[in-house]
């Protein structure tokens, strides 16, 4: 039986407001699909999942409406950026070199220390923004690095 509660366990889609859909890319919608065969549960006696997520932007805050797959049940959480900017900027900015050291043999040597940069950027904002999140869910750390990953695109 562990394993069908498991399987209620995770999300199974993820959706966007319209102005969000404005700035979809292939990399978004990878990280959208890997989404939604995360793990990720409502604390609190909620009831089971799977769970589908819609967002929107409002201010400096993404609203995460997270609902039971058949919307009988919802929770709206709001997830405050601003102590994410500092870290979404700086990844943007190690991200785009990291892509300009792949493209350029000139830079190649540079590649694993950029790397290793971006990934530990990518780990500090998955840890804030889980930090968020713990109060009302249980995400692991996968899923907090691809929900990361999501709202650096989104922002």
């Amino acid at each position: 039986m562990a394993g069908a509660r498991d399987q209620l366990e995770r999300i199974c889609a993820v959706s966007l407001s319209n102005e969000l859909q404005q700035k979809r890319t292939k990399e978004l919608d990878y990280v959208l699909r890997e989404l939604s065969r995360s793990d990720f549960s409502v604390r609190h006696a909620a009831p089971a999942g799977p769970y589908t997520i819609h967002l929107h932007a409002l201010g400096d805050e993404m609203i995460l409406n997270v609902a039971t797959e058949a919307w009988s049940s919802s929770i709206t959480h709001s997830v405050k950026l601003s102590p994410l900017r500092k870290i979404i900027d700086q990844y943007k900015e190690v991200s785009a070199n990291f892509i300009a050291a792949i493209t350029d043999q000139r830079l190649s040597r540079q590649i694993e220390t950029i790397d290793e940069g971006r990934t530990s950027l990518h780990n500090e904002g998955a840890d804030i923004l889980n930090e968020q999140l713990t109060e009302r869910f249980n995400v692991n750390a996968k899923t907090a690095r691809l929900m990361f990953s999501m709202i650096a695109m989104l922002t």
